[in-house]
């Protein structure tokens, strides 16, 4: 897919119209429509303030492309793979990681994030209203997860959740007993004393999914 023909297609996802997205970017009125019919260059500066309206990054106008090694050179850009939960559940085990084509897809990150990093598609309701199905986390397994994050915890043998972390008390061993709280009120809290959990990684960033 074309780089215009990738841009107009994130802003139709988006709903947004064309006057809207060039006036966020500060692009001029009827630019916009010949850089997605692919008849105008777009410098990257340009680039960056479009990502920027349409809330996505950069490298969101290159996926598709036929020669995905370029965006290597945008900004230094990082592919992530986009893993399920069972492939997360085995990140439990320390030391476990996933190249970046393990997974059904990739996303690009432009910042420090360990060699384990990976990203999660949202699969249920259980976090709304701040995060919906559709919706995609990166996480870093390296971090250690402080009151108030948001992990990804292992929670059955081949099954992985994402919720906010609540530390309790310590138990008789010293080891600290843990809540995993949803965000949505329907769903059940998990504790650590209850059944075996163990925390995978933390959220560095949410990528919200638009409805059309």
């Amino acid at each position: 897919m074309k780089t215009g023909q990738k841009i107009r297609e994130i802003r139709l996802a988006r709903n947004m119209k064309l006057a809207e997205v060039e006036n966020l970017a500060g692009i001029a009125n009827g630019n916009l429509s010949r850089i997605e019919r692919g008849e105008q260059w777009i410098s990257e500066d340009k680039l960056d303030s479009l990502a920027d309206a349409l809330g996505v990054v950069v490298a969101d106008f290159f996926s598709g492309e036929s020669k995905p090694e370029t965006l290597a050179t945008l900004k230094n850009l990082r592919a992530i793979p986009v893993i399920s939960t069972a492939q997360a559940s085995a990140l439990a085990k320390p030391g476990t990681a996933y190249a970046p084509d393990a997974g059904s897809d990739v996303v690009y990150i432009n910042y420090e994030i360990s060699t384990r990093a990976f990203a999660l598609k949202l699969e249920d309701e259980s976090m709304l209203p701040e995060f919906r199905a559709g919706d995609v986390v990166i996480i870093d397994p390296d971090l250690t997860a402080k009151p108030g994050d948001f992990v990804v915890a292992k929670c059955g043998r081949q099954e992985a959740t994402f919720k906010k972390y609540r530390p309790r008390e310590l138990d008789d061993s010293g080891e600290m007993i843990f809540e995993l709280s949803p965000l949505n009120s329907d769903y059940p809290s998990l504790r650590s004393d209850v059944q075996k959990l163990g925390v995978i990684g933390v959220m560095t960033e949410h990528r919200k999914m638009y409805k059309k």
